[in-house]
């Protein structure tokens, strides 16, 4: 047996023991250990990314919907806000729903934006139903009028075919991800973010420091520790009661399982690089040279690695190498600085993916530190 096998035997005798409990103190911690097993080691990296890409291609799929979607609530929005300002309309229902649109705008959720059509259409039937002017021309501009008895109303489904594509969409999100190993894992993730202690003041740190409100994740975290220390259920539905919970560990051990069964071991090509710092030239593979120009940063990262003879380098180390800091060197990164680190390692790697190659410098957390992050050379890459 090898060391992936005997951990996935260890992930099973975890579930069976959570499966078991009825203590939602012991079912917490047996969960804690099972998220550490499985996130922290290497040994499920490949599986666990195959995994995430699934849910980020879904959820990036449905939010490219959601962003036109928005984009047509908001022109419709001025449409109407446009017409109630030339006419002088003074109805305040329907003021008073364009003022719900722009509050609630503001507080928006990408993938909740059924609370915006609302005011919308409820401006649209108060305009309608105004006794005081006619409003019929510019109403038809949405929709199809109809009457029943003295009451008027408007089907407005043509005037927002892309939320109503998005709308559907969404019905079948929800189906698709009852069943899907991602959304499982998205679960798992979240727990640990709100159960491990110097994981939750990392990511409240990170938060404060962009000014992001953290007052969700700070309720979620109190309700959950609560309940697994305390044992004292939360009032509302912050987060999967237990038995969805393990639900949630044994989808996610049938994935990792099924492609532990069926992964062989593949040939993975060797590149052979060169670079040259004064000339900016990355050769690899003897094809044609990738240019960096050699007074900006990428360059200089690659010059500071080859110093190095490519040993790991920290993202703080990158950072004060390059002189990026404003007046001492930098002890600690911020979120903004370790941001400009990786941008500067797209902008090596994005010219070599070009060619169909792999990326040339990677990065990774640091084991030492939960700030820190460390940058390598894939070992993909063999110096010539």
């Amino acid at each position: 047996m090898n060391e992936k096998q005997s951990l996935i035997s260890k992930l099973q005798s975890i579930v069976d023991q959570a499966n078991q409990t009825s203590s939602p103190k012991l079912f917490f911690t047996l969960l804690y250990e099972f998220a550490k097993l499985l996130l922290f080691g290497p040994q499920f990296k490949e599986a666990l990314k195959i995994i995430f890409d699934k849910g980020k291609k879904v959820n990036e799929a449905l939010k490219a919907q959601a962003k036109e979607a928005l984009e047509e609530l908001k022109r419709n929005m001025q449409r109407i806000s446009q017409y109630v300002k030339n006419n002088n309309v003074t109805n305040q229902s329907v003021i008073q729903y364009l003022d719900t649109f722009q509050d609630r705008l503001k507080k928006l959720d990408l993938l909740e934006l059924a609370p915006l059509l609302f005011p919308l259409e409820e401006a649209l039937w108060e305009l309608l139903n105004d006794e005081s002017t006619d409003h019929g021309n510019f109403i038809k501009t949405f929709g199809k009028i109809n009457r029943i008895n003295d009451y008027k109303f408007i089907r407005t489904a043509d005037a927002f075919p892309k939320f109503k594509a998005w709308e559907q969409e969404s019905f079948y999100f929800i189906q698709i991800r009852q069943t899907a190993d991602w959304h499982s894992m998205n679960h798992i993730v979240a727990f640990l973010e709100r159960y491990d202690l110097k994981i939750y003041d990392t990511i409240i740190d990170e938060l404060t420091e962009t000014g992001m409100d953290a007052t969700k994740l700070k309720e979620e975290h109190s309700a959950l520790i609560k309940y697994a220390y305390f044992e004292k259920a939360p009032s509302s539905n912050l987060f999967p009661t237990t038995e969805e919970y393990k639900h949630h560990m044994r989808r996610v051990l049938e994935a990792i399982k099924a492609m532990a069964s069926t992964n062989t071991p593949t040939e993975v090509k060797t590149h052979i690089y060169t670079y040259n710092y004064p000339t900016g030239e990355l050769m690899i593979d003897n094809d044609e040279p990738i240019m960096y120009q050699t007074h900006e940063n990428p360059a200089k990262l690659l010059n500071t690695m080859k110093q190095r003879k490519w040993k790991p380098l920290t993202f703080t180390s990158a950072h004060n190498n390059l002189g990026l800091y404003d007046r001492c060197k930098a002890k600690e990164l911020s979120t903004k600085e370790t941001r400009q680190i990786e941008g500067i390692l797209r902008q090596i790697n994005d010219q070599i993916e070009r060619t169909g190659k792999p990326k040339f410098l990677i990065f990774q957390k640091d084991k030492n530190s939960l700030k820190e992050k460390v940058i390598r050379k894939s070992s993909q890459y063999k110096q010539l």
